[in-house]
């Protein structure tokens, strides 16, 4: 599945909403990659995450009483590797701004650090819960249907919070994934994921300003087609993971819209 976020090359309202919603969909795929994880002391291609989860499918309890094990092996060592990875996840994210003036790039950084830190503190409670919790990008898997839309900064307040139906159609990009429980035989939603949609304003709105650029190159040579001007995001579950691959393309595309 191909799915294309409209990134219009001005400062619109509308282009500005586009940047920060892949912005924060790329950030919450960091945290997932780096973060989410049962454990910090094994690597993170170690697979201990899939195998857990496919435990607690089949017995919780035996999961339960694994993941505990794990954690209570090198606590301090878990909290040391927990602050590599936040630093990673940051890294990540900002070398996709590295446009910008250095005073707004140093306040976007501590942004994005202190997010990568509260996903890290807010994940231990769940790590450390008796039931087993997973994230998911794409919850359709799991017979999941149902979302939340995604709220702009000047719409807080002005969306209802009951979720609607998911309609393949319409989903444009996955912006916050669930979190679930997984516990013998079942995959329970806890949260919604929240999406953007081709339908919401926003959306129309920098598709319809996309149109209009000029595809041909201009004298700033920022000219690009609508195709280069796309953020692409493909959808992946490459060994078990969850959420998309943001590929290279993609990441490049991404940094010139910011």
């Amino acid at each position: 599945m191909q799915h294309h976020v409209p990134l219009p090359l001005s400062n619109s309202d509308a282009a500005k909403d586009m940047r920060l919603a892949v912005l924060l969909a790329i950030l919450a795929r960091e945290i997932d990659r780096h973060i989410f994880h049962p454990t910090y002391i094994l690597s993170e291609d170690s697979h201990i995450r899939e195998t857990l989860v496919n435990l607690a499918m089949k017995d919780s309890k035996k999961e339960f009483f694994c993941r505990q094990i794990l954690l209570s092996i090198d606590p301090n060592k878990e909290q040391e590797i927990l602050g590599e990875r936040i630093r990673t996840v940051t890294r990540n994210v900002m070398r996709l701004l590295s446009g910008l003036p250095e005073a707004f790039y140093s306040e976007m950084r501590d942004a994005i650090e202190g997010l990568a830190t509260q996903a890290g503190e807010l994940w231990s409670r769940f790590r450390r819960a008796e039931r087993k919790y997973e994230v998911d990008f794409d919850p359709l898997k799991w017979g999941d249907d149902e979302w939340r839309p995604f709220v702009f900064p000047d719409q807080a307040g002005a969306v209802g919070e009951s979720p609607v139906a998911r309609t393949l159609s319409e989903s444009l990009l996955t912006v916050f994934p669930r979190i679930c429980t997984v516990e013998d035989g079942i995959r329970d939603a806890y949260t919604f994921v929240i999406e953007l949609n081709r339908s919401m304003p926003q959306c129309v709105a920098a598709g319809k300003e996309l149109i209009r650029e000029p595809s041909s190159p201009t004298s700033n040579g920022r000219g690009a087609s609508n195709r280069q001007r796309r953020i692409s995001i493909a959808s992946s579950s490459m060994n078990g993971q969850n959420g998309v691959s943001l590929g290279k393309k993609g990441k490049q595309e991404g940094s010139k819209q910011g």
